[in-house]
């Protein structure tokens, strides 16, 4: 009924009335991965085909909304010289598939863009753990898997047609790699279950599918327009519930800095989780903005350290996208006057996070 409703707005000429109602607000978009493989079947959510990212790019230029870099926009934000119907691309975590499918890409329609980089797996250059065992167990066509007596999962058969039974021992292994594993014994926890499932392993290394970019990498993405800006260290703003701010962005600073030879200000909270007393630990560590996952338009109203973002993946459909681009939805909250609750929270919308452990030890 929704999408009826929209699409039928659409063709009123509906969202050129809300483009023009909304064309002093700064709308910044939210990518994460980019499809190299079957990702994009995988986890929807978290990331897009490059045919879908190069449709949405097109549409950016074609219908003449102006990107503009993040550093750029919040400036002219505070200052009141926004251009009408401003844009801003992020993209969060580092993939290697950012290189490979998002920056030909963006170089190809000169839009500038932020990737906030996660500096623990682009130091480890490993494919991350919990999202490759997640993928083997969506990948195969076995119908059990049966260990021996091992310190990481106990001895048996398990059926994987029944669907409690195959999300239990997938969170067994997941567990065992995060709570009490080294990236060697993690390695080896994916080689054995993929040598289970029958799923090649050394082929999702080599694609680099759930690889971050290296440094030499990332260096060279900041020099193409891509700015390289902040996304803690082992994306978590915790350790064991205990709140970690500082050491996080601290040690994501400096390690950005030493690859770069730059001072990064911007910053991107993890899984889009924020409270309110995190904005002044931000101010102390010197971040000027910082992007959460609840969507909206940012205007000069709207807290630096707590902006709005738009999510986009293989999930949401060209009708979808272009209802956002052109804030027809968020017309009809701006017009009721509804406020939006800011208390913090996780938005719904935010994908399921390949780091995402609830509290577990990190590297």
């Amino acid at each position: 009924m929704k999408a009826a409703f929209v699409y039928v707005s659409r063709l009123l000429g509906l969202f050129h009335l809300s483009r023009w109602l909304l064309r002093k607000r700064l709308l910044i978009l939210c990518y994460h991965g980019f499809e190299l493989s079957d990702e994009a079947d995988f986890r929807p959510a978290l990331f897009i085909r490059p045919e879908t990212f190069r449709r949405r790019m097109k549409m950016l230029a074609e219908r003449g909304f102006t990107v503009l870099p993040l550093d750029e926009a919040m400036k002219r934000l505070r200052g009141g010289d926004l251009p009408p119907n401003a844009v801003v691309i992020t993209i969060d975590d580092g993939f290697y598939s950012v290189k490979q499918a998002a920056q030909p890409i963006l170089a190809e329609y000169g839009f500038p863009s932020t990737l906030y980089a996660t500096t623990n797996r682009i130091m480890l250059g490993t494919p991350v753990f919990r999202m490759v065992i997640q993928y083997l167990f969506w990948k195969t066509r076995a119908t059990a898997i049966e260990f021996a007596n091992h310190s990481w999962v106990a001895a048996g058969r398990y059926d994987l047609t029944d669907a409690e039974v195959a999300t239990g021992i997938c969170r067994e292994l997941v567990a065992a790699g995060e709570y009490n594993g080294d990236e060697e014994r993690r390695e080896a926890i994916c080689r054995e279950v993929a040598a289970k499932l029958r799923v090649d392993y050394d082929e999702i290394v080599r694609s680099g599918m759930f690889t971050h970019v290296l440094p030499d990498d990332l260096k060279e993405l900041d020099r193409s327009g891509m700015d390289v800006q902040l996304h803690t260290h082992t994306h978590t703003l915790t350790h064991n519930g205990e709140p970690m701010i500082e050491r996080e962005i601290s040690v994501n600073a400096q390690l950005l800095n030493r690859w770069l030879d730059k001072r990064c200000t911007h910053f991107c909270y993890p899984l889009g989780e924020w409270q309110p007393s995190y904005l002044n630990e931000l101010a102390k560590l010197g971040v000027e903005s910082a992007t959460t996952c609840e969507a909206g338009r940012n205007d000069r109203s709207t807290n630096p350290l707590a902006l709005y973002r738009s999510l986009d993946g293989e999930n949401i459909t060209d009708l979808q996208f272009e209802d956002g681009l052109y804030g027809f939805s968020e017309m009809f909250r701006v017009l009721v006057g509804r406020r939006r609750k800011r208390n913090g929270v996780r938005s719904r919308a935010e994908p399921a996070a390949p780091y995402e452990t609830a509290g577990a030890a990190r590297d």
